[in-house]
């Protein structure tokens, strides 16, 4: 009987421990680690270029050569695999030139989870290079802990209703077993 529930319980376990959270936890990351190549793309065109893209040229001057640009100047793609990432939500990352708020003159964002952005990066779930405390990290954290938690309960509705009622019937089973020990002795 111990064998069983012990059983149970260890399948039950591992039906609740599951790697979604870390799976969604990670498009943050991996939205920060773009943001970032995006960024240092940006100050390699600055300092070969002698200025940074335009508003018009975009984050596609990291890919092709602008109009406006010597091609002599020009030395890229200065992205990887020539083209411009997408964030981890399938958007496309925002690039403002002036931007007050960053340090390096231009600004990076994302969107985020909701595909919106009501404060032009700065929304809790924004991911951007201009803000150092990243708030949206720990606004990511708890939204899908929230989420794992909801799919780890879903996962584990058909193994509860098998598992529950087994050990219910176990412990009633153990219960009577020991009432007729004790009336019989």
């Amino acid at each position: 009987m111990k064998k069983m529930l012990l059983i149970m319980g260890v399948i039950l376990s591992l039906v609740s421990t599951s790697s979604y959270a870390s799976t969604k936890m990670s498009r943050t990351t991996r939205s920060a680690s773009d943001i970032a190549s995006i960024s240092l793309a940006l100050g390699l065109f600055e300092a070969e270029v002698g200025r940074l893209p335009t508003n018009e040229e975009g984050l596609q001057a990291l890919i092709q050569c602008p109009k406006t640009v010597s091609p002599e100047l020009w030395n890229g793609p200065y992205l990887r695999h020539g083209r411009v990432p997408i964030d981890p939500w399938k958007n496309a990352y925002i690039y403002r030139y002036p931007e007050p708020r960053a340090a390096d003159g231009f600004g990076v964002y994302s969107l985020g989870p909701d595909r919106k952005s009501l404060t032009g990066g700065d929304d809790r779930d924004d991911c951007n290079n201009w803000n150092p405390d990243r708030p949206w990290q720990a606004y990511h954290r708890r939204y899908f802990a929230l989420r794992a938690w909801r799919r780890r309960a879903l996962l584990a509705a058909p193994v509860l209703a098998v598992v529950v009622p087994s050990v219910l019937l176990a412990y009633v089973l153990l219960r009577s077993r020991r009432r007729r020990r004790l009336t019989s002795a």
